[in-house]
């Protein structure tokens, strides 16, 4: 989540709560943040990555630190949440005047040693980056102060390091950059596609499939009937003791058995007829926040920390009040979980119809992360 200056104090604020309200005192030891990155940055326009991470981890409740660079030669374009952060109230901020700030805060302790934050740069122009950190405030459970050093390190390769899975920092279409694999699956997904590794994982777990040519139509959007179809096959295609409720469903359609589920299930409720029957508008292209709304409900339907993030979601979101009220809690669960994390920067596009590459990222994420 790239945040502006206003959300970002919000977040402070919630942080500051938080930590002066966490019991659990931190184990005792003197931490170590290191900034990795590479020996030789690559040539104008390419992207590479830095991570700070924690060495000697103690047990942190509150982590602030800024990120400090070169902008004449180099431009940060996202910041990752690192996964010893994962599952904290977290924030970041690519765009900031003096560098890259990540800031986070748990209830729970936050343990193990790992990455903090990841961050992806541009370079712009030849020249050395000066990486160093700055502002770094690491806090135990009861909001004291823990004593740190701080080191840097060289990285072995340009790919992304392991990050959490609040997914922030990441723009375009609910996208991370991941390593390709070695071979691409269809004609019309390259390795340089955004949504490469997770089109490909999809296909092999049989979640979606391509096209009798070889292609699969990434940008191709996707209908009501195959979101829920995708749903039926991650949970391995149980078979519904229910009839198919919906006027509009044959019951010999591809998709019948998954409707049939997901009505049951509670996941789906169609649309009343002027009749008193239901249909389900099969063929209808599936919004994102529809998307959002069926996977919320297929999760379990329990929102949880998004909630305290609202007002920051919805200072951060340009087109926050595009959200239909019944799919806010499950947009912001989205982003919050990490499953989506807008079109832009700055934009969920809630109206917006979902895609094939989209589905397959948004998943995998889910999947990921509930591994």
């Amino acid at each position: 989540m790239r945040v502006s200056k206003r959300a970002l104090c919000l977040l402070m604020c919630l942080l500051l709560c938080i930590s002066m309200l966490c019991m659990g005192a931190a184990a005792a030891g003197e931490p170590t943040l290191v900034v990795s990155s590479q020996e030789t940055i690559p040539a104008v326009g390419h992207t590479f990555y830095v991570a700070v991470s924690i060495q000697n981890n103690p047990g942190v409740n509150a982590v602030q630190f800024t990120l400090k660079f070169d902008n004449a030669v180099v431009d940060c374009i996202s910041a990752d949440i690192g996964k010893v952060l994962s599952g904290s109230l977290a924030a970041s901020n690519p765009d900031a005047a003096d560098g890259a700030i990540i800031a986070a805060a748990n209830s729970e302790t936050m343990t193990g040693d790992g990455n903090l934050g990841v961050f992806a740069f541009k370079v712009v122009s030849q020249g050395k980056p000066n990486f160093s950190l700055s502002d770094i405030v690491l806090s135990d459970g009861n909001g004291k102060d823990i004593a740190y050093k701080t080191d840097a390190a060289v990285a072995t390769d340009t790919t992304k390091p392991e990050t959490g899975s609040s997914g922030t920092g990441v723009t375009g279409d609910d996208t991370g950059a991941t390593k390709p694999t070695a071979k691409a699956q269809f004609s019309d997904v390259p390795s340089s596609h955004w949504a490469y590794n997770s089109i490909n994982a999809a296909a092999e777990a049989g979640l979606v499939a391509g096209y009798p040519d070889g292609s699969f139509h990434p940008g191709e959007y996707v209908s009501r009937a195959q979101f829920v179809t995708v749903l039926w096959s991650n949970s391995s295609k149980p078979l519904s003791t229910a009839s198919v409720p919906f006027a509009d469903v044959s019951s010999s359609a591809y998709y019948a058995k998954a409707v049939a589920w997901a009505c049951e299930k509670g996941f789906v409720s169609g649309y009343k007829n002027s009749d008193g029957t239901y249909s389900f508008h099969p063929d209808q292209t599936i919004t994102r926040e529809q998307a959002m709304a069926i996977l919320f409900k297929y999760s379990g339907g329990v929102s949880g920390m998004e909630l305290t993030l609202t007002a920051i979601y919805d200072s951060q979101f340009t087109d926050s009040s595009k959200i239909s009220p019944y799919a806010k809690n499950a947009m912001y669960w989205a982003v919050y979980k990490g499953y989506i994390s807008g079109t832009t920067s700055t934009t969920l596009d809630p109206q917006g119809l979902a895609t094939r590459a989209q589905t397959a990222q948004i998943i995998v994420n889910y999947n990921n992360s509930n591994k």
